[in-house]
């Protein structure tokens, strides 16, 4: 089993909608053209398909799986505005597409607004730390994300950008209450009384 198809079966009874896999002749050695034309056809294809149905809230998607479809930080820009309305998407792979911190900045703000994604996999993809404590901001007030994965990225993130992210899963997995506090305690403000 792949990893796309391991990432799909995490949420059972669920859907997934993911690209198709085309075979590529690995010998010939792709152009500058040939990049363009693939990224301008997946362009297409993506804005064709996928994101009328992130916009309509397709209750049956639940599983947006496009790793390793050359979906660059032009794409997740499009994906993020249809996100930030989306109620219905559970999980999220973004997982070696090449984005960067523009595209991660994006991603920060679906999760600053969407409340029902669970899981975002972003393996794989050339953010840096920058990128990293902009997710994990965003991430302070959201009570939904229990997984981000960020695994084998192409620039090396330090250990506090990486401490960042699993404290905000950490916390995720706690009740609101109780995560709002910690966040007031670790800030050093006193925390409120109810």
């Amino acid at each position: 089993i792949d990893q796309a198809e391991q990432r799909t079966n995490e949420m059972p009874g669920s859907t997934s909608t993911s690209p198709p896999r085309d075979t590529v002749d690995s010998s010939a050695a792709p152009s500058d053209v040939d990049d363009i034309t693939a990224a301008a056809e997946h362009q297409q294809h993506f804005a064709r398909v996928y994101l009328p149905q992130l916009y309509a809230n397709a209750p049956g998607t639940t599983h947006l799986i496009l790793s390793n479809s050359n979906c660059r930080d032009v794409s997740v820009t499009a994906l993020a505005d249809a996100l930030r309305i989306n109620t219905s998407l559970l999980v999220l792979d973004l997982a070696d597409n090449g984005i960067t911190d523009v595209g991660l900045e994006r991603i920060a703000e679906v999760v600053r607004h969407n409340k029902t994604l669970m899981h975002i996999h972003l393996d794989g993809n050339a953010f840096t730390d920058e990128g990293i404590f902009a997710l994990a901001k965003a991430a302070e007030n959201n009570f939904t994300v229990t997984r981000l994965t960020i695994s084998r990225n192409h620039t090396q993130l330090s250990e506090a950008a990486r401490g960042a992210v699993q404290t905000i899963v950490q916390l995720n997995e706690r009740p609101p209450a109780l995560k709002q506090l910690v966040l007031r305690v670790e800030r050093g403000e006193a925390p409120s009384t109810v």
